[in-house]
């Protein structure tokens, strides 16, 4: 009994911080043990190494085939699970069953997101992101251990601008100030040191030669790997290296293929009244002759024609001229009627001239000028249009009744909306903007909005 008692002791002398006295007389009284493994349990540390092996295998799929959402989502979802590495360092040999509730709770909802990943489905992916965000957030810090929440952009293009790539990395950067403890991010041949250097925020500026160059119908990845120092135990303290993640992917040069159908239906003969406003005419004598130019109108519709049958003559106030007929036709005719003569210019219908033959009376004339407007039948009329549209820019057209636009994106899925506006819920990019007019494409770059994936 002794023997066994003094065997209990020196194991729990290797994993309890007691005195031998103490952990023989806790055996020999209760048989209590602290924190040991129960066989067949996993403990955190391969738990939390399995989630990033996972993590990782779906990131590296995705990346292949060029689904630029599940690995940027996936991007997210690892470095939470790299974080709580971190986070809980000191814990990693403890079983799970072994994990407060808090812990346990992080764990399971980061086992969840890798999961919710594994779908493929890209809104399931982004729920996935935000859910393992929503760990980082709660982490513990208190072993000041660094910790990535998020960085951005996850895309990019070469199309605009010509300076470097600026990188925002959040996170916990306890000792990120200290000598020695600046951390650092490798970018093929490149290692980068920080433009800003805070404990909760670093920026890095990586040159356009360090990062992929782009290709048509693709997001092709960089693998960069950002580097944190920091410091354990209170003590005895001991440096320690943390090493996260961060893709980043280069869009193509172009957003992709926009191809825009108007439609406007076919329509009858239409007419289309008008009446001028009132034109006035005076003439004294020894004028014999007056005219009333009547302002010109624009057309209804560039193919409106007038119809001159349809000339009428409104008259409100008529001194000294005798009603009679007029003419129509293509050119100026005079038709006498008693003293006076009345003519028009029939082809446009611009003028009303009016000729007292004697000389010798005072003439006022006030009238109206009604006449219609023909627009002839059309088949209805489709055209289908070709957009380019680059990144940071946007274009107009004008619309008919009826339309739709199909954009295919630079990564091969095609959608299409029709006669409404849109915004894209994929890469958050494009936006379409529609009134009763017309229609506005806008491509934004994903720099200036670096969160837009989400």
């Amino acid at each position: 009994m002794y023997d066994s008692m003094v065997m209990e002791a020196r194991f729990y002398r290797r994993r309890c911080p007691w005195i031998a006295a103490v952990v023989v007389l806790v055996v020999a009284t209760s048989g209590s043990r602290c924190d040991v493994n129960t066989p067949g349990v996993q403990t955190l540390g391969n738990a939390l190494i399995e989630l990033v092996n996972r993590a990782s295998a779906i990131i590296q799929e995705a990346e292949a085939a060029s689904r630029g959402i599940i690995a940027a989502a996936g991007a997210e979802v690892r470095l939470s699970v790299q974080s709580a590495q971190q986070a809980y360092d000191d814990e990693m040999n403890r079983t799970v069953d072994k994990l407060d509730a808090a812990a346990r709770g992080q764990l399971n909802q980061l086992t969840g997101a890798v999961t919710d990943l594994a779908s493929n489905v890209e809104t399931t992916a982004k729920q996935a992101a935000a859910s393992a965000q929503q760990v980082a957030l709660t982490l513990p810090f208190a072993n000041r251990a660094a910790q990535v929440r998020q960085y951005a952009p996850h895309f990019w293009t070469r199309a605009v601008g010509a300076g470097p790539l600026a990188l925002q990395v959040d996170g916990v950067f306890a000792f990120a100030q200290q000598p020695g403890f600046t951390p650092t991010l490798r970018v093929g041949t490149e290692t980068l040191t920080p433009q800003t250097n805070t404990t909760q925020q670093l920026r890095f500026h990586i040159p356009r030669s360090a990062l992929s160059a782009a290709q048509q119908a693709t997001v092709v990845f960089t693998q960069a790997s950002l580097t944190v120092p920091w410091e354990s135990g209170e003590l005895v303290k001991k440096r320690k290296e943390s090493t996260f993640l961060v893709p980043i992917g280069t869009l193509p040069d172009t957003p992709g293929v926009f191809s825009l159908k108007n439609t406007s239906p076919g329509t009858t003969i239409r007419t289309i009244p008008v009446t001028t406003p009132v034109q006035s005419l005076h003439i004294d004598p020894p004028a014999c002759s007056g005219r009333i130019a009547v302002a010109s109108e624009s057309p209804p519709d560039p193919t409106a024609q007038i119809d001159y049958t349809s000339y009428r003559e409104n008259y409100i106030q008529e001194n000294n001229i005798s009603p009679g007929g007029f003419t129509r036709n293509s050119d100026w005719e005079l038709v006498e009627t008693q003293r006076f003569v009345r003519w028009v210019q029939a082809r446009n219908g611009r003028e009303i001239g009016f000729v007292d033959n004697q000389c010798d009376h005072v003439v006022d004339v006030k009238l109206t000028l009604s006449y219609n407007w023909l627009i002839p039948a059309r088949p209805e009329q489709t055209v289908v249009e070709t957009l380019t549209v680059a990144w940071g820019q946007q274009v107009a057209r004008d619309i008919g009744q009826t339309w739709q636009l199909t954009y295919q994106y630079f990564d091969g899925v095609a959608i299409s909306v029709a006669n409404q506006s849109w915004r894209d819920d994929r890469y958050g990019l494009i936006k379409v903007d529609a009134n009763a007019r017309n229609i506005t494409i806008s491509a934004t770059d994903p720099q200036t909005s670096p969160q837009a994936w989400r």
